[in-house]
């Protein structure tokens, strides 16, 4: 399956180091994985949620003060 679109966000204060990516399939679907940096991430597909979803998402997690990441 073809990658579409990733975003790779990272969220970092006194106490946390945290990481959010979110990427999206050619067939829409998008999967996000979440977790603390240098853990084994959670993650969750979310079939058919499409672009619109992901970038949803992206602004929420950049709202709460995580930053993007340059790969």
């Amino acid at each position: 399956m073809k990658v579409i679109k990733t975003v790779h966000l990272q969220y970092i204060d006194e106490t946390s180091d945290k990481v959010w990516e979110g990427t999206l399939y050619e067939n829409d679907d998008v999967l996000c994985a979440w977790g603390r940096y240098g853990n084994t991430l959670q993650s969750k597909l979310f079939p058919k949620a499409g672009e619109a979803f992901l970038d949803k998402k992206q602004n929420e997690k950049l709202k709460k003060g995580y930053e993007i990441v340059e790969n």
